[in-house]
């Protein structure tokens, strides 16, 4: 099993839920996400799946309530991977339309991969991709690659390096993005393993009525509701992100070094 660690921080976006708890809680779930503006490059991938998308269960993920506390581009890890996602993205659009303009062999096997999760029905995809992109590279500690406690990579990055949980999720994003799955579908959440007593990043997608978990230490896809070794901190898509809380109260923050 692969082994993953994350970073929590007391200053973390989770430490403002309880801030706006108050206020957002009764009306969080009817927001609307906003959908992301850039859609193009998409598009040249696959079309947007219609009727499949469907909206995260009311009562949030693993057993917690879900509070918009923000936007991705709070999170200084999160700026620093779009910005490098964004110097990536036209190289990453070639690659994917035809893997002969990938300019490596893990780059390539990532676009025969996300095209052959295309031909196949929705109820396969999630598997075969997050059991592919799970043995596309090796797993390594960001202290090790990039001499700092936590970095996240982006794709093509990644490909080139090897990485850690966050760089394996963040690729099954970006992924699913060019597959057209709407961001509203999506979810990158930190969670505490406690079985594990380790900080972990998994893949959440909520399809056909059901929230399936993308893991980098399973080949196999789960649903959340199976999964109650998980307790989640945080989430976020490429339009939101969320905090979360237990009976209407803030999870106890966590302050854990990244490996």
């Amino acid at each position: 099993m692969r082994r993953c660690w994350t970073r929590f921080s007391i200053a973390h976006p989770l430490a403002q839920a309880i801030t706006f708890s108050l206020i957002m809680v009764t009306a969080a779930f009817a927001i609307s996400v906003a959908a992301r503006a850039d859609h193009t490059a998409t598009a040249l991938i696959a079309p947007r799946l219609g009727s499949a998308a469907q909206l995260f269960p009311s009562q949030g993920l693993f057993g917690m309530s879900a509070i918009i506390t923000g936007r991705p581009s709070d999170i200084a890890r999160w700026r620093s991977f779009e910005a490098r996602y964004a110097k990536e993205r036209a190289s990453i659009v070639a690659c994917l339309s035809d893997a002969r303009q990938c300019a490596t062999s893990r780059a390539r096997s990532w676009s025969r991969l996300v095209q052959h999760v295309k031909s196949l029905p929705p109820s396969e995809q999630l598997s075969v991709l997050n059991a592919g992109v799970n043995g596309l590279a090796r797993h390594a500690s960001d202290a090790a690659l990039y001499g700092v406690s936590d970095y996240w990579a982006a794709p093509l990055e990644f490909l080139a390096r090897d990485g850690d949980c966050e760089d394996f999720v963040l690729l099954k994003l970006v992924s699913l993005e060019f597959l057209g799955y709407d961001d509203k579908m999506l979810r990158v959440v930190v969670v505490m393993d406690t079985e594990r007593n380790l900080p972990h990043a998994v893949l959440a997608v909520s399809l056909a009525a059901e929230t399936f978990i993308l893991d980098t230490s399973s080949d196999a896809i789960a649903p959340a509701s199976s999964l109650g070794q998980f307790v989640p901190h945080y989430a976020f898509n490429f339009a939101t992100r969320w905090g979360f809380v237990d009976g209407g109260r803030q999870h106890r923050p966590l302050q854990i070094a990244g490996r």
